[in-house]
């Protein structure tokens, strides 16, 4: 499905299969800051159980930025805006960039919500650099087509 946010205008997009959902943009910029292009993240494994883990490496003209997956919760419910989703699942990952000579730095923490037949629902960002809230998403509404 195609994503468009209202706010900054970017375009994603976002598919499933096997219940593994990926997400891909032509460009954007990172929770640390970082323009990147051609970004294809694996942002759900809805089979795995609570407690799996995986990444995905994204190599940048030479910056490596690494989003470490965590399944934290599976089958909530989740209140966002005038709406309440259920089947939930909360997926959290960390962006890391990898730096020659200074090692793993992390960058920020995301906190996403997917809804089982909907997808994203939420998703919250951490600056782990400023210990600041970042941005917020919230889903206002959708068409099931």
């Amino acid at each position: 499905k195609k994503v468009k946010e209202l706010n900054s205008g970017q375009v994603f997009y976002m598919g499933c299969s096997n219940n593994i959902t990926t997400v891909f943009a032509y460009a954007g910029t990172t929770a640390g800051g970082s323009s990147i292009t051609n970004i294809t993240q694996t942002a759900v494994k809805a089979n795995e159980p609570v407690g799996a883990t995986w990444k995905d490496i994204i190599n940048n003209n030479g910056q490596v930025i690494e989003y470490r997956y965590t399944i934290i919760a599976k089958n909530t419910s989740r209140q966002v805006l005038d709406s309440t989703y259920n089947n939930v699942i909360y997926v959290r990952d960390t962006t890391v960039s990898i730096v020659p000579g200074f090692g793993e730095i992390p960058a920020a923490i995301r906190h996403a919500y997917y809804a089982k037949g909907i997808g994203l629902v939420e998703v919250n960002i951490e600056d782990i650099a400023t210990g600041s809230p970042g941005s917020q998403r919230k889903l206002k509404s959708y068409k099931i087509r």
